[in-house]
């Protein structure tokens, strides 16, 4: 996402703020400020506090790690948590 916090960015624009000695800040500010999307996600909550919902939020396909952990899990026939 372009408002997460993003090491390599910040040591980008630092370098960039030294070159034109700060006259980046303008036009940098307003790059940063229109990089990020509006999203909602609701969070629908029993009378226990333990969550029966989560709607609006779809979470990223699998990588990775746990990409290879789900088709060890399809291989054994052991059945994979579902993903919401």
């Amino acid at each position: 996402m372009g408002n997460s916090p993003n090491g390599h960015r910040a040591v980008l624009n630092f370098y960039i703020d030294l070159a034109t000695f700060g006259i980046w800040e303008l036009p940098g500010t307003i790059v940063e400020a229109i990089m990020g999307h509006d999203e909602e996600t609701r969070i629908i909550y029993d009378a226990n506090d333990r969550v029966l919902a989560i709607e609006g939020y779809t979470p990223p396909e699998p990588t990775g790690a746990l990409k290879e952990a789900i088709e060890a899990q399809e291989k054994l026939g052991q059945p994979v948590p579902e993903q919401k």
